[in-house]
């Protein structure tokens, strides 16, 4: 015998005896109900499914073409057959046409069991094109899920961000109640939320091995809790106080072998168990799993190359201190002059890599001095004609040894350039003007101030008001007025 749920429209308890009769010679064993209003059909649609709707024609109170418009607005996918003796071909075609899946006369039942195992039948194949179907849409909003996610790494390495993306995408294909992600602290062996939402109350660190998440980290296994089976979890209401949650998932954020994390959902409902669900959840937590590791690889990276560009100007500041003392200099020149162009530099609106760059030209603005002979650099009195080309030089020695370095390439405008002259009566190149570049143009004032304003082995320091009237003197000729003209502004402030 096949059982089937059967909802029966009929007023006449006599005729409903003789189908159930038929159903029963026919090999089908009905669960059943008789209703004969629409107030009935519509409590027994609600509170129960149905295989299959039988129909009559006309009720005293009902009629079955009101019967089938109920059936057809639920939605549900339910055979509707009308079986009637007191109908014509016309209505009987009416009625097909309105969704009914066959019409049987009383007075040939023995049409009724073999159009309800046909019906049945369709119907079954119905909802297994249906599964198929969901199935397939799910699936491609799983890899749409996976793509944005995948998107959002390699588009930013903000974590927070990315985090925020992964949680939508966790939202909307679980529709919790509340969900996070926990990063782990390799140092402290605690986990923290790096996002959340929905909670109630704000909820910080977990140790490891603490409570679900802790337990979900340290022991690098995916956990389900489902009410009423909390065999396997401790209470949510300890773990989670005051916020409600009846069911739970958790998973570990695993990327190569390592523990970075953990992505947890929470519900305030009763739930089934999921494995697929559950499955897909680890899906998801492995695409974060390797956004996080990107951004943690990149903050390495930046921060070894924050120790290494650390590492090249400490070796800079060096050679610019060697330097110094071998030109018999204050061993406070190159620092002073240093930080007086990057004053300046700034206060013209110049900030980023340029004015670090400007920085590493004042600090081996005279590394050329390396190809000038000791006999020439620290002789006492003034040089002749020779000794002056040979001093000279040093700008191009700057540019042959600073060159090759790829690294130091963008800083050789002020070695190369800082002997320039607004006019053009300055060397190497005799350039004019703009044809300077900006950062030259600035070291080129600083350089002679600093020069004037410091001991010399044979000169005092100059007083500042001497100095200032030596600069105005020199605008426009040696100078550039607009670098004057901010330098000025600066010293005055």
């Amino acid at each position: 015998m096949s059982r089937i749920r059967l909802l029966m429209v009929e007023d006449s308890e006599d005729d409903a005896i003789l189908l159930l009769q038929e159903l029963e010679r026919g090999g089908l064993e009905p669960t059943w109900r008789r209703v004969e209003t629409e107030e009935h059909m519509t409590l027994a649609l609600r509170e129960q499914p149905w295989d299959l709707v039988i129909s009559d024609w006309s009720l005293p109170r009902f009629g079955g073409d009101l019967a089938l418009k109920m059936l057809r607005s639920s939605g549900l996918d339910i055979p509707f057959l009308l079986v009637s003796g007191r109908i014509g071909e016309d209505r009987a075609v009416e009625m097909m046409r309105g969704g009914a899946q066959d019409y049987i006369p009383k007075d040939n039942l023995q049409r009724l069991v073999p159009a309800i195992r046909r019906e049945l039948q369709e119907a079954h194949s119905r909802h297994r094109r249906r599964q198929a179907e969901e199935e397939v849409q799910r699936q491609l909003r799983r890899l749409a899920s996976l793509r944005a996610i995948d998107r959002a790494i390699t588009g930013s390495l903000d974590l927070g961000l990315t985090m925020q993306v992964f949680l939508e995408q966790v939202w909307q294909h679980f529709s919790p109640d509340a969900a996070r992600v926990m990063l782990l602290d390799p140092l402290s062996h605690t986990l923290e939320p790096v996002v959340a939402q929905g909670f109630f109350h704000p909820h910080g660190k977990v140790l490891l091995g603490q409570n679900l998440t802790g337990g979900v980290a340290l022991e690098r296994r995916s956990l389900s809790c489902h009410h009423p089976d909390f065999a396997k979890c401790p209470p949510l209401a300890e773990v989670m106080p005051g916020e409600g949650f009846e069911a739970y998932m958790g998973v570990p954020m695993l990327a190569k072998g390592d523990i970075k994390g953990v992505l947890e959902v929470y519900f305030r409902k009763a739930l089934a168990h999921d494995e697929d669900g559950l499955s897909f959840l680890e899906a998801l937590a492995t695409q974060g799993a390797i956004a996080i590791d990107s951004a943690q690889l990149f903050e390495g990276l930046q921060h070894s190359n924050r120790g290494l560009m650390l590492a090249y100007d400490s070796t800079l500041e060096g050679w610019a201190r060697a330097l110094e003392l071998r030109d018999e200099e204050t061993e406070e020149h190159c620092q002073r002059v240093t930080k007086l162009t990057v004053r300046l530099a700034q206060a013209m609106g110049i900030s980023g890599e340029e004015l670090l760059h400007m920085r590493r030209g004042a600090l081996l603005h005279d590394v050329g001095k390396i190809g000038v002979p000791d006999a020439i650099l620290l002789k006492p009195g003034p040089l002749n004609d020779e000794e002056w080309v040979i001093m000279r030089a040093h700008t191009t020695n700057a540019l042959k040894i600073l060159s090759p370095v790829a690294y130091l390439r963008p800083c050789l405008d002020i070695p190369h350039r800082h002997h320039e002259k607004w006019d053009g009566s300055g060397y190497p190149g005799g350039l004019k003007g703009v044809e300077i570049p900006l950062g030259a143009r600035i070291f080129a004032l600083v350089d002679v101030w600093d020069a004037l304003m410091s001991d010399r082995p044979y000169r005092k320091a100059w007083p500042e008001e001497k100095v200032l009237v030596h600069v105005k003197g020199l605008v426009g000729t040696h100078f550039d007025p607009q670098v004057a003209e901010a330098f000025l502004a600066m010293i005055q402030e």
